[in-house]
C-alpha cells in the first residue's frame, strides 16, 4: 500500500517560518487560513491545485526552489 504523507510543517519549522506566513501569502489566492492551517497540521487533505499554490507559495517565502520531496514523503507499507 502506498500513501502520501506532506512534511510541510516541517520545512516551516526547519526554516523558522510560521504557518501564519504561509497563509497570509496564499489568502490573495482565494485559499482560507483554517484551510491552510488544517493542511499544515494534517486535519485535511489538500487537492493537487492547493499543493501547487503551497508549494510555489514556500520558494516565494524561501527565495530558493523547493523540491517536491521537501513537501511530500511516499509511505510504502
Amino acid at each position: 500500500m502506498v500513501r502520501y504523507r506532506l512534511r510541510v510543517k516541517e520545512l516551516l519549522r526547519r526554516e523558522n517560518i510560521p504557518i501564519y506566513r504561509l497563509a497570509r501569502l496564499l489568502e490573495p489566492q482565494g485559499v482560507g487560513r483554517s484551510t491552510i492551517y488544517g493542511v499544515v497540521n494534517g486535519y485535511q487533505q489538500p487537492s493537487f491545485g492547493l499543493l501547487m499554490k503551497i508549494h510555489g507559495a514556500l520558494e516565494a517565502l524561501l527565495g530558493r526552489e523547493v523540491g517536491l520531496e521537501e513537501i511530500l514523503e511516499v509511505v510504502r507499507e
